[in-house]
């Protein structure tokens, strides 16, 4: 039997949001951006493919999500820039937290950032090695978050430049302490895109118009410099987008809620990524990969995010289950701006299988089946 919905087109009222969005400044906890609601577009055109290229990094069987839809999302917050080192740092103060690379050994590290010695260690008989296929990826024993190339590299003037070398458990552990979470992947393209549903970058459709943190020149031998940085750049460089998010796209993948242990979502590709895709990945709103969630190496980071989860429905899901992954309030503003007919039609377009009514149809069907009976 369908599902009946009742709409009832009035205002709702929007309970209290907890305060983690707020800064503490004891703890280097930045006050986040809001992002409102409204309609997301979530994934990229076929023109969009992100086919990865002389790269180690895995990704999902299509590479990155290629159906774009429209998804209603309810208003959260989320940091403006990616978690830094510096930040991460008074965490482990506080807890203690031995990150996965720490525990394990090592850590993956790109051949043009590692010295001469680190090279020579890992290529000897007692080196880790290389990942076969992309040798430019290093094995390297002592790397972490605190040794982004290695025993012989340390953070010294890059406390302001995203943490590294963190697993999806180290980001979700950072989180939770800071009474924060991890975002989801809607959420974090949706305030990726900066308020530009239909555009590929953070700024808008022109390649040209913005500036991030990418691999130029001849990979994986040659960098140009050209964006200022070789590996990691601050926190806090380039132009935000519209919503005041710093390096959405390049710079460090940041890892997102969603998937399980086996494969964890990341986003936004990295500084050893390219803006046209002639290696590793393209770098737009919409390129993404996935990875274990113990998987560590020089080019993974991640933000925060709180407030209310907002999820994209999973394809496969029964009716009822994507009916309560939208809300009660979600379905009520649809019906508002599309009316009865339109919130059908967004129904069907979903594949849910509903019947839609307002409390004044309800009625009538219930008084036509008392006289039936």
């Amino acid at each position: 039997m369908s599902n009946i919905v009742f709409v009832l087109l009035c205002d709702f009222v929007v309970g209290a949001v907890s305060d983690s969005w707020r800064a503490d400044n004891k703890n280097l906890l930045k006050e986040q951006v809001r992002i409102p609601k409204g309609w997301a577009v979530f994934g990229s055109s076929p023109s969009e493919f992100d086919k990865p290229k002389q790269s180690n990094e895995e990704p999902s069987a299509d590479g990155a999500i290629h159906i774009r839809s429209k998804v209603r999302v309810n208003e959260f917050f989320i940091d403006a820039t990616e978690v830094s080192n510096e930040q991460f740092e008074r965490f482990v103060e506080k807890t203690n937290h031995q990150s996965d690379a720490e525990q394990f050994g090592w850590s993956f590290v790109l051949e043009y950032l590692a010295s001469p010695k680190t090279i020579k260690l890992v290529d000897s008989e007692e080196g880790i090695g290389r990942v076969k296929g992309s040798e430019f990826w290093l094995g390297v024993e002592g790397a972490d978050w605190r040794h982004p190339e290695g025993p012989d590299s340390s953070l010294d003037g890059r406390e302001s430049h995203p943490v590294t070398h963190v697993s999806f458990r180290d980001a979700r552990a950072y989180c939770e302490w800071a009474g924060r979470r991890l975002p989801t992947e809607l959420e974090w393209e949706y305030a990726a895109r900066g308020g530009l549903p239909d555009s590929p970058y953070p700024w808008g459709d022109d390649v040209d118009d913005g500036d991030l943190n990418s691999w130029e020149g001849k990979f994986p031998k040659e960098n140009t410099l050209k964006d200022g940085y070789a590996g990691t750049a601050p926190v806090k460089s380039y132009e935000p987008n519209k919503f005041g998010l710093f390096n959405t796209v390049g710079n460090v993948w940041e890892w997102c809620d969603g998937g399980d242990d086996k494969k964890r979502p990341m986003r936004g590709g990295s500084y050893l990524d390219s803006i046209d895709g002639s290696f590793n990945h393209i770098l737009k709103v919409s390129t993404r990969m996935e990875n274990s969630a113990d998987s560590t190496s020089g080019n993974m980071g991640f933000r925060c995010a709180s407030g209310p989860i907002n999820r994209a429905t999973a394809a496969g899901k029964n009716s009822s289950e994507k009916l309560r992954n939208l809300g009660q309030e979600t379905l009520s503003e649809i019906a508002a701006e599309r009316g009865i007919e339109g919130l059908r039609e967004f129904l069907k377009g979903s594949g849910i299988d509903a019947d839609v009514a307002t409390a004044k149809e309800i009625d009538e069907k219930r008084a036509a089946k008392k006289k039936e009976l």
